[in-house]
């Protein structure tokens, strides 16, 4: 992936199961329910 060759330091969203997240300050910059349950469906899978 070339998001890779940019940040080093980044691994994969698997690792922060069990993790608290930081959401963005401002509720508009929030991601959408339905981006989060697509991304659930078609990324995060098992």
């Amino acid at each position: 992936m070339i998001w890779k060759k940019h940040l080093p330091i980044a691994k994969p969203m698997k690792n922060f199961h069990g993790e608290t997240i930081l959401l963005p300050n401002i509720e508009q910059h929030f991601p959408e329910l339905e981006a989060l349950q697509w991304h659930r469906q078609n990324i995060f899978q098992a």
